[in-house]
């Protein structure tokens, strides 16, 4: 089976196996995402710093995003790391960031039936709605959600990060909703739009 994978290969002539594509793969996979931590890791330290909030990277795993890394603010009255969690694309600013690189055939294969998990009241419902927020991040280049995920009392901003390696990656700004009102929006917005700038140009 694990010739079969790829993992493994064995050697016609000697009969001894050795590491096979897959396992190259998995390889590769590891250290392109240390490098990315290495990467990014600096700029979303700055970006938490300037805000006064706290700041993630998160990727797109088919309809959920992980967060990979995070930077707290110092206030007392915080949102938490989520470092190594999930939750549904749809429901988090990170998400929907990343949700709106997609064409919408990707969309409807990635979520082929209407209705979606509703994790609170404010939680997009259907397919439709979330096609709709979507056109509205392209437009305005940022996505917000606001006590979408489950996290009661929470609001965040998010950001795409272009880059030629394939990677879906995102980042972001998450803050007590009364510490992060809609007028801030914008400017928090233009923040991340300049920290997605210089993390894109570091994985060049």
């Amino acid at each position: 089976m694990l010739a079969w994978r790829g993992f493994i290969r064995q050697d016609s002539h000697t009969k001894a196996y050795m590491p096979g594509p897959s396992l190259a793969r998995v390889a590769y996979s590891a250290r392109r995402r240390n490098d990315l931590v290495a990467s990014a890791q600096p700029i979303v330290d700055e970006l938490s710093e300037t805000l006064g909030e706290t700041s993630h990277l998160g990727a797109l795993e088919g309809t959920r995003v992980r967060y990979l890394i995070a930077t707290e603010s110092a206030a007392p009255v915080r949102v938490v790391s989520r470092i190594g969690k999930d939750y549904p694309a749809h429901a988090t600013a990170v998400g929907k960031a990343l949700l709106a690189g997609l064409t919408t055939e990707q969309l409807r294969t990635l979520y082929p039936r209407e209705a979606l998990e509703a994790l609170t009241p404010a939680t997009v419902a259907t397919r439709t709605q979330l096609a709709a927020q979507l056109d509205r991040v392209r437009r305005v280049g940022y996505a917000v959600s606001r006590g979408e995920s489950g996290d009661e009392g929470v609001a965040g901003v998010a950001v795409m990060v272009p880059n030629e390696l394939g990677l879906r990656i995102a980042i972001n700004v998450s803050a007590p909703s009364y510490r992060m009102p809609t007028s801030l929006t914008k400017s928090i917005a233009g923040e991340l739009m300049d920290a997605a700038g210089r993390l894109s140009e570091t994985l060049r």
